[in-house]
């Protein structure tokens, strides 16, 4: 719509940015953009941060809906459509575009090869996380596997723990983590232990030499994601000026 208010000529310089940004940021989560070939470069490492490039459509929603409401305006001054039919259209396509997305998502989550929501909840040792491929779920359990070893829980926040662990040379340890990139497993002195696939993809850990102390394991964030949210806190804190400052330097109208 838009589009055809800039074509007509009546669309401002506000109307002009929103519908050139949102275009822009829609294409991002589609099909049509690149992103098997654009994601080995490092813009495209950063930007395939958002883990599926469908979440784009969530950052052009606020520029979508700031769009939305500049194009109302502009109806209501020149009133070519009526508005309570523009009422209608755009409560009727949001219900069913909403609907649609909800229909499309039940039926596609029975396939998909994680645990849901609700099965976390029997499992509330995995935390939120999504399993690996060839994961057995009827064993998940928050038991550590020993052998060769003595080692107890010490302590558990989050993806973290800490484990006390007595070990005599040549003992296997299978911690209650799946083991996906970015966890870290270190020793009492701070010397990093290898973090190796175990039984049913937990975290492996093995002590070579006799060792008794604290082991500490670590999820650590990656940067990027880090960037990640501080821009989208950023946006939102711009946007919420943005407002603000437009508000005041427009008349007031009673």
């Amino acid at each position: 719509i838009g589009i055809v208010v800039w074509i007509s000529g009546r669309a401002s310089k506000e109307i002009k940015w929103l519908s050139i940004a949102s275009l822009l940021i829609l294409f991002l989560g589609t099909n049509l953009f690149p992103w098997d070939s654009y994601t080995y470069t490092y813009p495209g490492l950063f930007m395939a941060q958002v883990q599926f490039p469908w979440r784009y459509i969530g950052f052009a929603s606020p520029l979508l809906v700031m769009l939305l409401g500049l194009l109302i305006e502009t109806n209501r001054i020149s009133n070519r459509i009526n508005p309570k039919l523009l009422l209608f259209v755009i409560t009727a396509a949001g219900l069913l575009m909403t609907f649609a997305f909800m229909h499309s998502y039940v039926q596609g989550a029975d396939h998909d090869v994680y645990v849901d929501a609700s099965q976390l909840i029997d499992n509330p040792n995995n935390g939120s996380e999504y399993l690996l491929y060839y994961t057995n779920l009827d064993i998940l359990d928050k038991e550590l596997y020993v052998d060769h070893a003595e080692a107890v829980i010490k302590s558990e926040s989050s993806l973290n723990m800490v484990l006390d662990v007595k070990a005599n040379g040549k003992a296997v340890i299978d911690i209650p983590r799946f083991n996906y990139p970015h966890y870290c497993i270190k020793n009492s002195k701070g010397d990093i232990i290898p973090c190796l696939t175990g039984f049913n993809n937990r975290i492996r850990v093995i002590i070579s030499e006799p060792y008794e102390g604290a082991i500490s394991i670590n999820y650590k964030v990656p940067l990027l994601w880090k960037l990640c949210d501080w821009l989208s806190f950023l946006t939102c804190g711009l946007s919420i000026v943005f407002c603000i400052k437009s508000k005041k330097g427009k008349p007031q109208r009673f």
